[in-house]
């Protein structure tokens, strides 16, 4: 539905509209592919604009962490990703960046 709305006539005339939409609909590609990696036990922040993603948030693992930047900047339309996930460290009840 997003993606059709895209390239509909008034949000054609309308780039920054068209942006926005293709920015969202990149957004729910990304959290569906992520919540496949993280389920519930991750909290995990996404943002995107202009294609560009930011991660943050606290994973257990850095394992997590390098996969959901894999996932994300695999998404066709992803033209980056920077990762400010952070990895909490559960011996320690540290946070590791």
């Amino acid at each position: 539905m997003i993606t059709s709305a895209v390239g509909a006539e008034k949000i054609k005339d309308s780039p920054r509209m068209s942006e926005a939409l293709y920015d969202l609909s990149l957004n729910h590609k990304a959290h569906a592919a992520l919540l496949e990696i993280t389920g519930k036990a991750e909290w995990v922040e996404l943002e995107i604009e202009k294609g560009i993603a930011l991660l943050s948030g606290l994973v257990s693992s850095a394992e997590i962490k390098e996969d959901c930047e894999k996932v994300v900047s695999n998404i066709q339309g992803i033209k980056s990703v920077n990762n400010r996930l952070n990895v909490r460290d559960e011996k320690r009840g540290a946070f590791l960046t």
